[in-house]
């Protein structure tokens, strides 16, 4: 199975200007400690991904977030619905200050350090796997950009966007590309389907995985980027993690247990790496704002007296060994 290695330059600056990003977490964390204020966590749920129990492990922003005691995955308790939850992100001022200030001020370097690198990624997986493949959807959409590069590509007779992001708003959209919802999908018609950063934000991330699996014809490819609890930020850091908020990191799957519910959903994965690259500076930046949480650990003395290669070298090996917060994949669907 494939697994690759990023080593390009990449800052959380570059795509987050903080002073903005700083005052969207603020405005969610408020508005997860008023949802969560008034609910009982489910102390007796099950791991979404093995079924097994899980116990409590710390809270965030109002919320419980319980850790799978055999496959390690995190979920938020109790689970809600994707209504709730984009009621949640939808008070006034917030889709504005996503696209006003975070996303269009950024979207220069997001095309340079995000976007395009997935452009190119789903054309090489393409070339590799399905060269003959002439139809795709991207479910989730977030970036028009990013349809507007395959479109340009002219690899694809049909781009197809279902159930975008809706804090795009009135974003400009590409003529060719159709918007369709869920329902709306017919079965085991399609060549590739791609789901950016959507499995950790859903309210059933295996349904998605079975819808995407109905949708693709047998042979067809699915290309997957999700955030994992088994990664650098989310083990070293718990609660005082900076990307976790119990909206839009909802479910983190370890990599074995996606691994595990890909094969139940009858993929065959291809390929399957931890591309992260922020996980070392997310890790060294809270670590900083928190000294008395991990003094005289082993990753405060790490990063409090060791200089910038031995911080470049450890990003590389979490990347090398499967041990990043962010995971790509591709997986093809058997059967017939």
């Amino acid at each position: 199975m494939k697994r690759v290695v990023l080593r390009d330059e990449f800052r959380e600056a570059d795509i987050r200007p903080a002073g903005a990003y700083h005052q969207y977490q603020e405005i969610l964390e408020k508005e997860c400690r008023r949802f969560f204020g008034g609910r009982q966590p489910d102390l007796g749920a099950r791991c979404r991904a093995c079924q097994a129990a899980l116990y409590s492990v710390f809270e965030r922003w109002g919320a419980l977030y319980g850790r799978c005691e055999q496959c390690l995955s995190l979920f938020v308790l109790p689970q809600f619905s994707d209504e709730e939850a984009r009621n949640l992100l939808n008070v006034p001022g917030m889709g504005e200050l996503w696209r006003e200030q975070i996303i269009n001020p950024s979207s220069p370097e997001r095309m340079r350090l995000m976007i395009q690198p997935r452009i190119d990624w789903l054309l090489e997986v393409k070339d590799q796997y399905a060269p003959q493949a002439r139809c795709l959807i991207d479910y989730g959409s977030k970036y028009p950009q990013f349809l507007e590069g395959l479109v340009q590509a002219k690899e694809f007779d049909r781009v197809t966007s279902v159930d975008p992001d809706w804090r795009l708003g009135n974003t400009p959209w590409p003529d060719s590309v159709e918007k369709l919802s869920v329902g709306s999908i017919g079965i085991n018609g399609t060549d590739l389907m791609a789901a950016f950063d959507v499995l950790e934000r859903v309210h059933d991330p295996a349904a998605v995985i079975g819808w995407m699996k109905s949708c693709l014809r047998p042979g067809g490819l699915a290309i997957v980027t999700t955030a994992l609890s088994t990664g650098l930020e989310y083990l070293v850091l718990g609660a005082k993690a900076p990307n976790l908020n119990p909206i839009e990191r909802r479910n983190l799957f370890s990599l074995e247990a996606l691994s595990d519910l890909l094969t139940r959903h009858d993929f065959e994965l291809l390929e399957l790496s931890t591309t992260g690259r922020l996980d070392v500076e997310l890790v060294a930046r809270a670590m900083e704002e928190h000294p008395k949480d991990f003094q005289r650990t082993f990753w405060w003395y790490f990063f409090h007296h060791r200089g910038p290669e031995a911080l470049q070298a450890l990003q590389e090996f979490v990347q090398q060994h499967q041990l990043s917060s962010h995971c790509r994949l591709v997986a093809r669907r058997l059967g017939s």
